[in-house]
C-alpha cells in the first residue's frame, strides 16, 4: 500500500533551508543588479568622454577663473595653430626673397625641435651662406600659389602631422625658378613653454619634402580625400 503524502513528517530543519534558499536567491539577484548597474556606468563614461566637456580657464598666480571652453574648442584651436605655423614655416623655410630670406630662416629655425636642428647641422652658416648672398645680390623675389593649404592629417596629440603642398616661384634677375613641394610636416606640442620666448607650444620635430610619386606624399592625399 503506497503511504500518502499528507502522512510524511515535516523535516525538523525545513524553515532553515528555506531561509538559506531565499538568501541565496537575494544573494545572486543583488549580484545581477550590481552587474547591470556598472555596465549603465561604463556607458555614462563613455557618453561623458565623448561628449565636449567644459574646462575651466584659470589664472594660477591668483587662482581665479576666467571662463570655460570645450575639449572641442581647444581641438579646433589647436587645429588653427598647426595650420597657421605650418604656412609660415614653409614660406620661411623656402624664401628667396632678398630683403627677408635672412630673417626668415632663423624664423623657420626657431620653430624647429633642438634635435632637428643639430640633426640637420644648422649653424650660424645657414643665415648667410652663398645661397643667401646670391638672392640679396641679384634682388630676388619669390612667391607661393597653394595648391593645397596645409592639412592636417594626423592628430595624435602630443604629435600631429600636417600636410602642405604649394608652388614657389623666384624670379632673379632676368631668370625665373618654379618648383612643386610637397611637404609633409611633423609637429610635437609640449607643456609649460614660456610664451615669452615662444608664442606657440609646438615644435617641428622633422619634415620632408617628398615626389609627388612618392609613398609618402600619396598616403598624404589619401588622408585629405577622407
Amino acid at each position: 500500500m503506497t503511504k500518502n503524502n499528507l502522512d510524511r513528517p515535516e523535516r525538523a530543519d525545513m524553515h532553515h533551508l528555506a531561509r538559506q534558499t531565499r538568501t541565496i536567491y537575494l544573494s545572486q539577484l543583488g549580484l545581477l543588479l550590481m552587474f547591470a548597474v556598472s555596465v549603465l556606468l561604463c556607458l555614462a563614461l563613455m557618453v561623458s568622454f565623448k561628449r565636449p566637456q567644459n574646462i575651466a580657464v584659470i589664472d594660477t598666480s591668483t587662482g581665479k577663473s576666467y571662463g570655460t571652453v570645450t575639449q572641442q574648442y581647444t581641438a579646433d584651436l589647436m587645429k588653427m595653430n598647426l595650420i597657421y605655423y605650418s604656412k609660415e614655416f614653409c614660406e620661411a623655410y623656402y624664401n628667396s626673397n632678398h630683403t627677408e630670406i635672412e630673417a626668415a630662416r632663423k624664423l623657420a629655425v626657431s620653430h624647429m625641435h633642438p634635435t632637428l636642428v643639430q640633426k640637420m647641422g644648422i649653424t650660424e652658416e645657414f643665415f648667410n651662406n652663398g645661397y643667401v648672398k646670391n638672392v640679396k645680390q641679384s634682388l630676388a623675389t619669390s612667391t607661393y600659389d597653394w595648391v593645397t593649404p596645409p592639412r592636417v592629417t594626423v592628430a595624435n596629440d602630443p604629435r600631429y602631422t600636417v600636410f602642405c603642398q604649394f608652388k614657389r616661384t623666384v624670379n632673379m634677375g632676368e631668370k625665373i625658378y618654379e618648383s612643386k613641394h610637397n611637404v609633409i610636416i611633423n609637429w610635437i606640442r609640449y607643456e609649460n613653454i614660456d610664451p615669452m620666448k615662444k608664442p606657440s607650444p609646438i615644435f617641428v620635430l622633422d619634415f620632408v619634402d617628398g615626389d609627388l610619386s612618392s609613398k609618402e606624399v600619396q598616403q598624404q592625399l589619401e588622408l585629405i580625400t577622407k
